[in-house]
């Protein structure tokens, strides 16, 4: 095989890998700081850390629940959207099970943080946007830092 047929085939193969990958379908350790620009549409939890902290919206078309766990919050925890009772912190944990209608949530302080996140029971990490590309965990539970 020539050097050009050699350069050729690794052009394909490079092209073809990258259409497996879209937006949001890897998270990197570190994520974009800022709200998820494009609108997840329904059943999503958004999440962003920016100058005041790490934000996590919820919303959904239909009653559906949200809940979870997040490990490593540190400060204050302030309920959005959500009634108080919705959200429980202490020992650097964050629980919260509430229903979400249009951007209900909480914010906290924390660096690096490991999540739990579930709707209506279910694990659905392509449904949960971090960061400013919208970046989904691949897995759950998972770990993610500013």
């Amino acid at each position: 095989m020539t050097a050009r047929a050699r350069a050729a085939t690794a052009l394909l193969l490079l092209l073809a890998g990258g259409c497996g990958f879209s937006r949001g379908a890897v998270l990197a350790r570190r994520v974009e700081p800022g709200p998820p620009l494009e609108d997840p549409g329904s059943e999503a939890y958004r999440l962003w850390h920016d100058g005041a902290g790490w934000h996590l919206r919820a919303r959904a078309d239909l009653p559906r629940r949200f809940h979870g766990e997040i490990a490593g919050a540190s400060g204050r925890v302030t309920p959005q959207g959500v009634a108080p009772d919705a959200v429980s912190a202490g020992g650097g944990r964050i629980r919260f099970s509430f229903l979400a209608g249009d951007d209900a949530g909480f914010d906290f302080g924390g660096s690096c943080v490991n999540l739990a996140l579930y709707i209506d029971g279910d694990p659905r990490p392509l449904r949960v946007f971090i960061g400013a590309f919208g970046a989904a965990p691949g897995r759950v539970p998972y770990r993610v830092c500013p």
